[in-house]
């Protein structure tokens, strides 16, 4: 008997590290480093790195753990906390059974369970514990990104990075409450496309703003990051969409947030106008409590003409 889970462990779990050791050692990162980063002793970061990937994974399996591998480096690179490494790869191991992935590896290891019509044993009992909440929040961010791509010109306010749209349940407390679209909304010429559908503790970057946004102002629901061009404050001006300007928001957080918080009339903020430091670019954030009212924001942004 060969569980699913048995995967995960000998095979899953051993190619991410491997991946995570090899990626670390060729930003610079010394084994001993390395070994403190994955918990193990340093020679076993060196018989990691004589590994080759043909050895552990197959290529049902390669590219996921490209991909996830990347993501967690990255995350030690810039000192992220271990809930949020932790997370992004528990996050990724479920999607794995969502998606049917493990599914189809699962038949492999034991090809008796083929035989069972309609198998759902990798899913277990994950479908009967996503929460209705859950669901309607997905599809309403799909509905949303659909009605985005349908804005004249919205392809020319996506940032070179990528954009984010995300939005949270009534009570948010953490990156589980956040839901956005995993690798970003990017531009493909006059097109804006995602990588992936919308789904539950995948952001990184956009979560936090908006767990932090929605404590002090609860009813704040919805974030959308655009390009914050030139024109991008003239714009506002004359549709009367109060906005605020921050400096350095990626580079000094605490400094940055702690200075909104001090707003008197933060409630009123529908935008907020952030200036980077070299090397960042420039971003602005739409804040708004309901679906709709972002989305008017943001045909407003994107027209043409300054004249309603």
């Amino acid at each position: 008997m060969r569980f699913p889970c048995e995967y995960v462990a000998n095979t899953f779990l051993p190619g991410l590290r491997v991946r995570i050791a090899k990626k670390m050692s060729m930003r610079g990162y010394p084994q001993t480093k390395i070994a403190i980063h994955l918990g193990v002793k340093q020679p076993v970061i060196a018989s990691y790195l004589r590994k080759t990937l043909d050895d552990i994974d197959n290529s049902i399996m390669a590219g996921i753990l490209d991909e996830l591998a990347e993501r967690i480096t990255s995350d030690f690179v810039k000192g992220n906390n271990l809930e949020t490494i932790m997370r992004t790869i528990c996050t990724r191991c479920k999607k794995l059974r969502m998606d049917n992935i493990l599914c189809s590896i699962h038949k492999k290891l034991l090809p008796e369970i083929a035989k069972i019509q309609r198998c759902t044993i990798c899913r277990g009992d994950i479908e009967s514990l996503t929460s209705l909440e859950n669901v309607k929040i997905l599809q309403s961010l799909e509905e949303a990104l659909t009605n985005i791509k349908e804005i004249d010109n919205i392809s020319h306010w996506i940032p070179e990075i990528g954009a984010q749209l995300a939005t949270c349940r009534e009570k948010t407390e953490n990156l589980d409450d956040i839901a956005s679209f995993p690798g970003r909304i990017i531009k493909v010429k006059d097109d804006i496309k995602t990588v992936s559908l919308p789904e539950f503790s995948s952001s990184r970057t956009m979560s936090p703003l908006l767990i932090w946004l929605h404590k002090i102002e609860p009813r704040i629901k919805w974030i959308f990051s655009i390009k914050n061009r030139t024109e991008l404050k003239m714009k506002l001006e004359n549709f009367n969409i109060p906005f605020i300007e921050t400096m350095f928001l990626d580079t000094k957080w605490n400094e940055t947030l702690n200075n909104l918080k001090s707003y008197s009339n933060f409630s009123q903020i529908k935008v907020i106008l952030d200036t980077s430091g070299p090397g960042y670019e420039a971003i602005a954030y739409i804040i708004a409590q309901e679906v709709d009212e972002l989305l008017e924001i943001t045909k407003s942004i994107c027209l043409n003409k300054l004249n309603p």
